[in-house]
């Protein structure tokens, strides 16, 4: 498709300018922070300070209203700057998170506030949450096992132990989903968590040592016991769950007979274009449902709709 299908693509497009070089200054990093411009997203066990009257948005802290946690030096990431707005994430304590609770804030799992807003300002949200996710389990050396120092704003984690002084750096953990399509159908899977009806792409992990191609053909084979041929990729999704990159692909299979892996996948089916097309619109006559539009998944079965579409009316 002719347009960037990432950037409409919820978890995207955040708009920041994480300011590379300058961040590399600990007095201007400190410059902002102290700024009275500066904004917190704060965060309580992952979950989001947010505002939810009259609409749900976020609640973009003064720093006066998270005094606890950068007096006790919390974890503070820097995001970067929105206009000349310095954007902070903040780790706060049960006690702060109790008293912003108290002056009308609410701490929203992200995936229920992906469920009701889009935009930048979510963008902003899960990369707070994604980086955070991450800060929090790397707090100690992986090989020594030494408490080890944000630099960067968060950009790098360094072991304080001089002998050792191994840096760590912000990790991804990338994640193929793709369609399976041959001629008028495209393959969707469902496990058992997912709610009735709900059918999506297949995913799986990048294992070491693999293309993306590969890890596509692969995760197909193990999963449907489907082979493929070409594979295109599509786009990408920031995934803030825990910190992941989803990266789509369509894959053009070679058969259509399944067998299907039961210990990842409770059922697995061919979706015509017309049944594809009712589950998108939310038609609750459509035989399956696919993932709302917070997900890539969504987006992927959408653009495979539509370029299917497009070819027909060549």
């Amino acid at each position: 498709m002719a347009h960037d299908l990432s950037a409409h693509i919820p978890f995207n497009m955040g708009g920041l300018e994480r300011c590379e070089r300058e961040r590399t200054n600990a007095l201007w990093l400190i410059e902002q922070m102290e700024s009275p411009k500066a904004r917190f997203v704060g965060l309580h066990n992952l979950k989001v300070a947010m505002l939810t009257h009259p609409s749900l948005s976020p609640a973009y802290l003064k720093s006066a209203e998270v005094p606890i946690a950068l007096e006790n030096n919390m974890t503070t990431l820097f995001l970067g700057l929105k206009g000349d707005t310095p954007v902070f994430a903040i780790d706060v304590l049960d006690q702060e998170a109790a008293q912003l609770q108290d002056v009308g804030y609410s701490f929203i799992d992200v995936r229920t506030i992906a469920m009701q807003m889009h935009g930048p300002d979510l963008a902003i949200i899960g990369h707070a949450r994604s980086m955070m996710s991450w800060h929090l389990k790397n707090r100690y050396c992986g090989n020594c096992g030494t408490r080890t120092l944000i630099l960067k704003g968060g950009a790098l984690r360094k072991c304080t132990n001089d002998d050792c002084a191994m840096e760590y750096y912000p990790r991804n953990d990338p994640v193929v989903i793709m369609l399976a399509h041959k001629g008028e159908k495209c393959l969707l899977g469902r496990q058992h968590r997912f709610p009735p009806k709900m059918y999506s792409a297949l995913a799986g992990f990048l294992e070491h040592g693999e293309s993306l191609e590969e890890a596509v053909r692969r995760e197909l084979h193990e999963e449907a016991g489907i082979h493929s041929s070409r594979v295109d990729y599509v786009s990408s999704q920031a995934w803030p769950f825990e910190h992941s990159i989803m990266i789509a692909c369509l894959a053009e299979a070679a058969e259509d007979m399944l067998n299907i892996d039961k210990e990842e996948l409770d059922d697995a089916r061919w979706v015509s274009v017309e049944d594809a097309r009712a589950a998108l619109a939310g038609d609750p006559e459509a035989p399956i449902a696919v993932p709302p539009d917070m997900a890539i998944a969504h987006h992927l079965v959408r653009h495979w709709v539509e370029s299917f579409d497009d070819s027909q009316k060549k």
